[in-house]
């Protein structure tokens, strides 16, 4: 998008250096995306934690059931896109195991 409004050049074009070629899943060929962003697990240090490690499971199920209630409005392909944080993004992937194929979008190089 960036570079499509000449916004940013030098950056984009050193992002798009490291980003990986689209996958074979066009978005037309879509008919539902669940897109995700959610918290990471707190350290067990946090003061006041967000998302405590003792509540994974309850955010897993709670991911679960509203993937599966997307998938039930769905009769096409779907696919599930989340970054690699430790937390909601993870779970999400995992969650789309069952059935939905998935791309991790990271913001930082994978090494």
């Amino acid at each position: 998008m960036f570079a499509d409004l000449g916004v940013m050049e030098a950056k984009v074009a050193e992002a798009l250096k490291i980003f990986k070629p689209p996958t074979e899943i066009v978005a037309h060929d879509l008919d539902r995306v669940i897109l995700f962003t959610g918290h990471r697990i707190d350290s067990a240090e946090r003061k006041i934690p967000p998302f405590p490690a003792s509540k994974e499971a309850e955010a897993r199920d709670a991911i679960r059931k509203v993937v599966h209630e997307q998938k039930e409005l769905t009769r096409g392909t779907m696919l599930g896109i989340a970054g690699g944080a430790n937390g909601g993004d993870i779970l999400l992937l995992e969650v789309c195991e069952e059935g939905i194929p998935t791309e991790m979008l990271l913001a930082i190089p994978e090494d």
